[in-house]
């Protein structure tokens, strides 16, 4: 019972460190703003398409609603590791590039701390920055090399906790919740102009960012059973706006190549260690509705981001590089359950299997030449009981294919496939948790 629980766990923890010291992200459009921001859902929700705010359920970490703690089983946390995987195909009208990263998705742990409190903390990323990009320009009969590159992650270290503000049971419940995160990280980026021409300087600006702060977001679920069969949720979460603390270190200098390789610098263009800003991170919110009948469910969810409001000051300079805009992403997600009975031991593995589809749409924060860039794609998704298990732990795998941007206009089309894996895993049924026990 304990040896498969044992073997998940090892291998989860095995697979989370293998992603460390790798690029975290291998994409054009991460130079915008803080990268790609990677959402809250768990890897359970990924075969959703990301659909998590109006659903609680005991048997997973729901982060994206920190309502939903509350729903948690009495005696039974739940531990939640995952790692992420995406393989990116970078299109232009004339060439075509693939890449791929590998990297840890989240360490989250679940806790039913009172009868009607749940809690939950851990640790995921809010963003990753990867890109190496270079264009080419003719000024003056001179050929110039622009490269832009970039790396880099901000973290998110997160406590939160929800409580049933009404509860009858299985027949209704109203819950309310709070996150509250600090975030923290490094992004690296480099601008370099090299010339055709031997005789010119080159340049190269290279800016490092160090961010540190805290955000909050709250929740609020609903949940309502209208018969045996049937049964509808509602969530709704709210993002307050944040500013995190940014030191910059920035070196902007001329040299020329010397064998063709080795740099010799000229000239300091201008050079500053630590100076302080601010990063202002925008203000969102999202909403969804979830209906559950017999082995079914389905649901639908909206999100939106103020991406406007985003800005980089240093010293009082506003070096926002590129202005966004508002961003909207709409959610379908359908799940089906053959069997409810888990710890039916004459039912194959598959029949206590849980199976789910998603659909997303959205249009990004990144405008590039009056063109703001879309995202829409479709994700499979699967969670398994461990074998032998008498607990209510699971295997949860995900995939999911997209294209982000276009062609059109000169700009890259990333056509994109996710993986996510992990296990949520909680105590037997010989072995609950905060129980007070009768005999020593």
């Amino acid at each position: 019972m304990y040896r498969n629980k044992l073997i998940a766990f090892i291998l989860a923890i095995t697979l989370a460190q293998a992603s460390f010291g790798q690029m975290l992200n291998n994409s054009p459009y991460t130079r915008y703003g803080l990268g790609e921001i990677m959402g809250t859902s768990t890897a359970p929700f990924s075969g959703f398409g990301g659909l998590s705010t109006p659903i609680a359920n005991f048997r997973f970490v729901n982060v994206s609603n920190p309502a939903t703690y509350s729903s948690l089983a009495r005696y039974n946390p739940v531990f939640d590791v995952a790692v992420y995987g995406k393989s990116s195909t970078l299109n232009t009208e004339n060439e075509s590039v693939r890449n791929s990263t590998f990297v840890l998705r989240n360490f989250t742990l679940a806790l039913p701390i009172a009868k009607k409190w749940g809690a939950a903390f851990g640790l995921m990323p809010y963003s990753t920055t990867g890109y190496n990009i270079t264009d080419y320009q003719v000024l003056d009969g001179d050929s110039i090399a622009n490269n832009y590159s970039g790396d880099g992650s901000i973290n998110r270290v997160f406590i939160g906790a929800g409580c049933n503000m009404i509860n009858k049971g299985d027949t209704l419940k109203l819950s309310v919740g709070v996150n509250a995160s600090y975030l923290f990280g490094t992004l690296e980026r480099e601008r370099n102009a090299v010339f055709s021409n031997s005789t010119f300087y080159n340049t190269k600006v290279q800016q490092k960012n160090v961010l540190r702060g805290v955000s909050f977001d709250g929740g609020i679920h609903f949940y309502q059973k209208m018969s045996a069969d049937l049964s509808w949720q509602f969530g709704a979460t709210y993002s307050f706006g944040s500013d995190l603390k940014t030191s910059q270190d920035f070196y902007a200098y001329t040299y020329k190549y010397q064998l063709g390789v080795v740099e010799d610098e000229k000239d300091t263009i201008d050079y500053y260690d630590n100076v302080e800003g601010l990063t202002t991170l925008p203000t969102g919110f999202s909403t969804g509705v979830a209906v559950n009948y017999k082995n079914w469910m389905f649901g639908g969810q909206y999100e939106y981001k103020n991406w406007q409001q985003f800005k980089e000051v240093v010293n009082t300079i506003d070096l926002t590089e590129q202005p966004l805009k508002q961003s909207n992403k709409f959610t379908l997600g359908f799940e089906y359950k053959p069997s409810a009975a888990y710890g039916d031991k004459n039912k194959s593995i598959f029949k206590k299997a849980v199976y789910r589809l998603g659909f997303h749409y959205s249009n990004a924060p990144i405008e590039i030449d009056s063109t703001q860039l879309t995202n829409f794609g479709m994700n499979l998704g699967i969670s398994v009981p461990l074998i032998s298990s008498r607990s209510l732990s699971m295997m949860n795998m995900g995939i999911g294919l997209g294209k982000m941007g276009t062609t059109d206009n000169g700009l890259i089309q990333e056509n994109y496939f996710k993986i996510f894996f992990g296990f949520s895993m909680g105590p037997s049924n010989y072995d609950k948790w905060f129980r007070k026990r009768k005999y020593d």
